[in-house]
This record gives C-alpha cells, sequence and structure tokens, in this order.
C-alpha cells in the first residue's frame, strides 16, 4: 500500500503495519513520524525503514546518529552529536542514509532498535563516474556534499566559507582587466532601511574581476535611476540584471528608458525574487567562489555582507537564504545578480537532465 504523508498525515492514520518504508524522510515532518507512523507500526512490533538526502538536524538526523551510535534510546530523546567509530583501516565511518528501527519485544519505555547505512553515490554502478566529477564541478561544495556524498550538514550556516572569501580578495590583487572586456552588472533596488547597490564585473576574463561598487540609500526613485545609470554607461556596462520584485519592476522600466535614451544598446533585464531564484543566482555565487572563478576587492562592507550571509532550515522545512539579523546583504545580492548575468556567457552544459552526456551536434 502506497500512501502520501502530506503535511499532518492524515492519509496514513487509521491503519497498522508490519513494515513501514518512509521515502525522503528528511523531508516529512518530526511530529507525523512520531504521532502517525509510530503508533501504525505498534500493534504489529512491526519494522521502521528511513531513507532521504540528508537535510537539517531533525528527526531522520537523529535516528541515523542513534543507529550509528548503535544506541538505544526514547522516542522524544534529544539530538545528540555525532561520535563516529573508526574503521578498521583508520578512516572515520561516515554517515550513511538509510536507517531501520523495530521496537523491542518488551520493555517499560518505547524504546527503538536502529541501524544505520550510508550509500554515497558512487556505490550506484548506474551513476557514470564522469557525471559525478561534473557535479562537483556545477554544485556549491554544500550541494554536492548532501546530494552526493550523503553528507548531514547544519540546518543554519554561513553560505560563503571565510576561506573562500580570503582567496577571492588575494585573486584581486593579481592579474589584469581583459583587453576585450565583457562587463556585467547586478543591480539591487532599496531606500530607506536598506541599500540600492550596484556591481559591476569584467566577465571577460577569467577570473570575473569587481571593477566597480555603489552602495546608498535616502535618494529619491529618480536620483537612484539616473546614478545608476551613470555608472553604468561610465563602465560601458554591456548587460545587466536588476531586482524586478515589488517597486524593482517600474525601475527596470525607468532605468531602460534612462540608458536608451542616451543612445545606448545595452541590455537590462529583471529578475523577479523568490525564494527559489535567490537560492539559484546565491548558488552560482558560491559555485563561482569555490573554482575560484570570481576576485573581489577588498572592501569591508562587502566582506561583512559575505561573512554574515545565512542558510536557515524554516518549520516549514524550506531553505531560505538572507542576512543575519543585524546585517545587510544589499551587496551579496547585488554581486550575485550580476554574476547571474555573466553565467549566460558561459557555453552549454555537458549534460542534460538525465545525467546522460550531451551528444556533439559536430
Amino acid at each position: 500500500m502506497a500512501r502520501t504523508a502530506d503535511e499532518d498525515g492524515r492519509n496514513l492514520r487509521g491503519h497498522s503495519a508490519d513494515r513501514v518504508i518512509v521515502d525522503e524522510a528528511a523531508y516529512v515532518k518530526d511530529r507525523v513520524v512520531e504521532e502517525v507512523v509510530g503508533p501504525m507500526l505498534a500493534d504489529r512490533n512491526g519494522q521502521l525503514v528511513m531513507i532521504s538526502t540528508p537535510f537539517g538536524r531533525n528527526h531522520f538526523y537523529r535516528a541515523f546518529v542513534q543507529g550509528a551510535r548503535g544506541q538505544r534510546s526514547g522516542v522524544g530523546s534529544q539530538q545528540p552529536e555525532p561520535a563516529w567509530s573508526e574503521a578498521k583501516d583508520g578512516s572515520p565511518d561516515r554517515p550513511e542514509v538509510v536507517g531501520s528501527c523495530r521496537p523491542p519485544s518488551s520493555g517499560p519505555l518505547p524504546l527503538r532498535r536502529c541501524a544505520s547505512f550510508r550509500f554515497p553515490s558512487w556505490e550506484n554502478p548506474f551513476i557514470s563516474r564522469e557525471y559525478i566529477e561534473f557535479q562537483r564541478e556545477v554544485l556549491t561544495p554544500r550541494q554536492f556534499a548532501v546530494e552526493y556524498e550523503a553528507e548531514f550538514l547544519d540546518d543554519q550556516n554561513s553560505v560563503f566559507a571565510w576561506g573562500l572569501i580570503q582567496e577571492a580578495v588575494a585573486l584581486s590583487r593579481s592579474g589584469a582587466l581583459s583587453e576585450e572586456p565583457w562587463v556585467v552588472a547586478g543591480i539591487d533596488w532599496a531606500r530607506y532601511s536598506d541599500y540600492t547597490t550596484v556591481v559591476v564585473l569584467d566577465a571577460g576574463v577569467m577570473p570575473h574581476r569587481v571593477i566597480a561598487m555603489d552602495r546608498f540609500h535616502r535618494l529619491s526613485w529618480e536620483a537612484q535611476v539616473e546614478r545608476v545609470a551613470n555608472l553604468l554607461l561610465r563602465h560601458r556596462v554591456s548587460a545587466a540584471l536588476t531586482d524586478q520584485t515589488s517597486i524593482g519592476d517600474p525601475l527596470l522600466e525607468q532605468l531602460r528608458r534612462t540608458i536608451w535614451d542616451r543612445g545606448t544598446g545595452m541590455s537590462i533585464e529583471g529578475l523577479t525574487f523568490t525564494n527559489s531564484s535567490k537560492r539559484e543566482i546565491v548558488d552560482n555565487l558560491v559555485i563561482r567562489l569555490s573554482h575560484h572563478e570570481l576576485a573581489i576587492p577588498d572592501d569591508e562592507q562587502l566582506i561583512r555582507e559575505l561573512q554574515y550571509f545565512e542558510y536557515e532550515l524554516t518549520g516549514a522545512g524550506n531553505v531560505r537564504m538572507n542576512a543575519k539579523s543585524g546585517y545587510t546583504d544589499d551587496l551579496v545580492v547585488a554581486l550575485a545578480l550580476a554574476e547571474f548575468k555573466a553565467k549566460s556567457h558561459a557555453g552549454p552544459a555537458r549534460f542534460l537532465s538525465s545525467g546522460r552526456a550531451r551528444e556533439s551536434l559536430a
């Protein structure tokens, strides 16, 4: 029998089972597993099998740690810290992504015996090693660790590792601008509490280099558009990507008119921010930094924003990206927009969405 868990597990209630297999268990809410699935197994002393990509430090993580330690604990136990045993070859056992739990036949407490297993993607004979290595190139280190190495990571963490920030700053101290620069810009609009920010990149050279930034607020919208237009024209920007959310939509149209009235062929496009689209442009920025493809200036404000930009796992199980409380992220967003625009200068993907290598048309 196959059932959906939904948000509250209502389709599972009233059933009993000898074995329940929960696929993508880390994305099923804690209370569904503990309050609905658990009772389904009680009458039959049943077995719970949970399979999932790691996602946060939730019930799936706690059960996995319990199984990896070989411990027995109550259903409502606190989150333990992982303490992996040493393998015979001296390397640490790695966390795995399948767990199996069965309640004992007797005992005064609702204890569970658990076993845990981990299968990184390269152990799958149906996935080529070439494809996995390609994914290592195009995903952020965090994404690759979760999706292909089956690693549990903190549900709230810095998006940009400090070491990557330092390396990007070091790259800006060497090299030169391209002889035929392809200049792009990212624009994030604000007015009062936040800042309007513009980041200009030379994307005609590798690594891409930040060649100009501007950050201001408390100006009229007309003054902001004029100031942004002057910066773009001064640096001969070929293409720009701007925040199109809310007030950003009419500002995009106003900026286009201002630029076109000056007789340039600059391409200006907009991006409406959703949780998904923001994550996409930020992940792309992480990838560029991870592959040493972006040089940034030793600017205190930019570095601070990168340092305190965080992942956050919401109560609904979604990943959100924003500045740590008390900090801003305007320059990070503008930089991500610029780098996302620069991405369009790259060639086509080497693989199709199915994972098969793209065949050459030559």
